[in-house]
């Protein structure tokens, strides 16, 4: 898959999860398929033979227990969010 092509991919999946995020908290995602049924594309996040897709890396950086994104904010500037999904505390600067 071009990288460009791959690129686009994980944008629109860090975009999409952002959204989720910011319409009162993101109560999780639904995976539709997880491994195709046949070689080609398909709705998977892995293939046929169970080896990971674009998808499966995109998710995992979205999915990660910690993140910082960065969001254009318009004439507001830029927008900081943080997530600590992990069991113990954070301490970090930004």
């Amino acid at each position: 898959m071009p990288e460009q092509t791959q690129r686009r991919i994980r944008r629109r999946l860090l975009d999409a999860h952002g959204e989720w995020d910011e319409c009162g908290g993101c109560g999780g995602a639904l995976i539709w398929h997880y491994r195709d049924v046949w070689r080609g594309a398909g709705w998977g996040v892995t293939d046929s033979d169970g080896g990971p897709k674009a998808p499966w890396w995109y998710l995992g950086a979205a999915w990660a227990p910690r993140a910082v994104r960065l969001r254009d904010a318009g004439l507001d500037g830029f927008r900081i969010d943080v997530y600590n999904d992990a069991p113990a505390a954070l301490s970090a600067t930004v």
